[in-house]
């Protein structure tokens, strides 16, 4: 399990990233953390302490419910592999915590190269209170005005319209847990990078990757007559 600065990653595959509502992320956030090198354990009601004195043990076993089923169902539709209840968090007998015997927690870094978690002795840096929607988040891999580099949410849009389908926002909301503002950011850092537009008409609308100017076409193909 890797933990980027916005997203996180297990066997390559993105299962949370830190623009989902609710506590899932700093949940993770928490458990990730080792001492005397050992990942950490906690209680529902520790949880609900570090994150927001507010919460019960109840909305923090809900959110777990839900974190672990987000992980299989993503697992099993991407990789097809199935991850039963507490192979990546565990609970038996000790609390809450990342099960070390199934999984390496690592930390990841923008490159795309991982190292592993560094130790610490000190409580997780878990925010005192959370809001529950956490849209205010970043993409994980640049956008579309850093040299075309595209997060995994705008790679994916992309990749529907390249197969010929017309995709939605809400397709983004959906197959990725985000929110509207999430999703909306993306399509319009795709929109300014010139990289789709949308066409209005027939209704409701639709997008599509943009052409390439002529002039531009005009250069790729003498480049590749040359060579």
């Amino acid at each position: 399990m890797t933990f980027f600065e916005h997203h996180v990653e297990l066997c390559g595959v993105t299962v949370l990233e830190a623009t989902v509502r609710g506590y899932a992320w700093v949940v993770l956030e928490a458990l990730r953390q080792q001492k005397n090198g050992k990942l950490v354990s906690h209680s529902g009601g520790q949880l609900a302490k570090l994150i927001d004195k507010r919460l019960g043990e109840n909305t923090i076993s809900q959110c777990i419910v839900a974190l672990r089923k987000r992980i299989s169902d993503t697992m099993l539709r991407e990789r097809n592999l199935t991850v039963d209840k507490h192979d990546v968090i565990a609970n038996k007998g000790r609390g809450y915590r990342l099960n070390a015997d199934k999984i390496t927690v690592r930390q990841g870094h923008q490159g795309g190269h991982t190292t592993m978690s560094p130790h610490t002795n000190v409580p997780p840096n878990v925010p005192a209170n959370v809001p529950g929607d956490m849209a205010g988040g970043g993409t994980s891999r640049g956008h579309g005005q850093s040299g075309d580099i595209f997060n995994e949410r705008q790679t994916w849009f992309i990749s529907e319209l390249k197969a010929g389908r017309t995709p939605q926002r809400t397709g983004i909301e959906e197959k990725f847990a985000c929110s509207d503002k999430t999703a909306k950011r993306d399509l319009t850092s795709l929109r300014d990078s010139g990289t789709i537009e949308f066409v209005p008409l027939p209704r409701p609308g639709h997008y599509r990757l943009k052409a390439a100017p002529a002039h531009a076409e005009h250069r790729a193909s003498r480049a590749a007559a040359i060579s």
